[in-house]
């Protein structure tokens, strides 16, 4: 607490904004599914034979291209 602020509990932190959500629920849902996506790959990617720096490094893009895609889809 700074002092400054209401003290009404309405939320606010004594500079004038608001305490809203860190992250859009959209947001999160194309987080979400990327990185679903970058597990899936790089998972399937070590079970295939590849070392696991190839299959972090294959997840790692999997999951990039996910979220791109992700958020071209949902709108």
């Amino acid at each position: 607490m700074n002092g400054t602020g209401t003290g009404n509990g309405t939320g606010n932190n004594g500079n004038g904004t608001n305490n809203g959500p860190l992250l859009t629920l959209r947001a999160a849902l194309i987080l979400l599914l990327g990185t679903l996506t970058g597990l899936g790959a790089g998972i399937l990617t070590w079970l295939g034979g590849a070392s696991p720096a190839q299959a972090v490094l294959a997840g790692a893009g999997a999951s990039a291209l996910a979220v791109t895609f992700f958020n071209a889809l949902i709108d």
